[in-house]
C-alpha cells in the first residue's frame, strides 16, 4: 500500500474490528510492529472507551504512560498518540491498541460484500475461521490446525519467558475454550510469579532493614559499654571524694581538739605567769624591804 505521511491511512474498513493483525503489519515499519506486538503481548494496553469507529486508550510504554485516540472517518484511519515517537503511519502504541482491540472483538467480522475489509492497498486476507466453512469436518480440521499453530507459538513464547500469543481466530467451541483456559492459567501463573517477586523484594527489604537494626543495636551496645565504663569511673571518683571528705572531717576534728588544747595551754600558761609575776613582785617587795631595813641600821 502507499500510506500517507503523518498519522492518516486510507482505509476501506467500516469498523475498527475489521483491521486484522496482518493488515496492520503490512503498513507499519517492522520495528514499530514488533514493539507494538510486544506491548500487546505484555498486556500493557488499557482501552478506556471504544465503539466501532473510535478507540480511546492508554499504553504503558518504556518511558511512561501514553494516551491514544484512533478513529475511522470518511474512509481514513486517523491515529493520535501522546508519545514523542516519529514512527509513521502508526506508532508502536497505536499498533498495540489495534491488536488488543481485535483480540477483544467478539464474533465473526464480515463486510457488507461478505469480504474482509482492509487498509487501502493491502490484499483481502482469508478470515481464518471467521467465515463459514463448507463442511463441519473442514471447520474442525481448520480449527485444530489453527489451535496447533497457536499452541506451538505458545510453547515457544513460554520457552522464551514471554506472554502467550493473542487469541487466534476461532469459532466458539472446544478449541477456543482450550485457548482461553490456557490464557487464564498463564495469567494466573504470571500473577503468581509477580506476587512471588514482590514478596521476595519485600523480604529482601525487610532483611536489609533487619541488618540495619542489628547494626544499630550493636552500635547502641557499644555506647552502653562506654556509658557503663564512664559510670564505673564516676563511682570510683565519688568513692575517692567520699574518702577525702571523711579524711577532711577527721582533720577538722583534730584541728578542733588542737584548738581546745591550745586554748587550755594558753590559759594555764597565762595563769602560771600571773602567779609567777605576783610571786616575783612579792619576793621583790620583801627583798626591797629587807634592803631598806639594812640601810637604816
Amino acid at each position: 500500500m502507499s500510506a500517507q505521511s503523518g498519522n492518516q491511512i486510507p482505509c476501506t474498513a467500516q469498523r475498527l474490528n475489521q483491521l486484522r493483525p496482518e493488515m496492520i503489519q503490512a503498513v507499519v515499519p517492522e520495528s514499530a510492529y514488533d514493539l507494538g506486538h510486544q506491548y500487546f503481548s505484555e498486556r500493557r494496553v488499557r482501552i478506556v472507551q471504544d465503539n466501532e469507529v473510535k478507540i480511546i486508550s492508554e499504553v504503558a510504554g518504556a518511558n511512561g504512560l501514553y494516551q491514544q485516540t484512533i478513529r475511522l472517518a470518511d474512509g481514513t484511519l486517523i491515529t493520535k498518540c501522546s508519545c514523542p515517537s516519529s514512527e509513521a503511519p502508526l506508532c508502536r502504541h497505536c499498533v498495540a491498541v489495534l491488536l488488543e482491540y481485535f483480540r477483544l472483538s467478539p464474533g465473526p467480522v464480515q463486510g457488507s460484500s461478505q469480504k474482509t475489509a482492509a487498509l487501502d492497498g493491502v490484499p483481502d486476507a482469508p478470515a481464518s475461521g471467521r467465515t463459514a466453512a463448507p463442511s463441519t469436518l473442514g471447520v474442525r480440521l481448520r480449527e485444530i490446525t489453527i489451535f496447533l499453530e497457536w499452541l506451538q507459538a505458545s510453547v515457544n513464547a513460554l520457552k522464551a519467558e514471554r506472554a502467550l500469543p493473542a487469541t487466534p481466530a476461532l469459532e466458539p467451541g472446544e478449541a477456543l475454550e482450550w485457548v482461553q483456559t490456557l490464557q487464564k492459567h498463564e495469567e494466573r501463573v504470571r500473577h503468581r510469579d509477580e506476587t512471588i517477586l514482590a514478596l521476595r523484594r519485600e523480604l529482601s527489604a525487610k532483611g536489609e532493614h533487619l541488618l540495619r537494626l542489628a547494626h544499630d543495636l550493636e552500635s547502641a551496645h557499644g555506647q552502653v559499654k562506654e556509658l557503663q565504663a564512664a559510670c564505673e569511673e564516676l563511682k570510683l571518683d565519688v568513692d575517692r571524694q567520699r574518702a577525702m571528705a571523711s579524711r577532711l572531717g577527721e582533720i577538722e576534728q583534730e584541728r578542733d581538739r588542737l584548738v581546745v588544747w591550745i586554748k587550755d595551754w594558753i590559759n594555764d600558761t597565762t595563769g602560771y605567769f600571773v602567779k609567777s609575776v605576783a610571786e616575783w613582785e612579792r619576793v621583790s617587795g620583801e627583798t626591797k624591804g629587807l634592803s631598806n631595813a639594812r640601810l637604816r641600821q
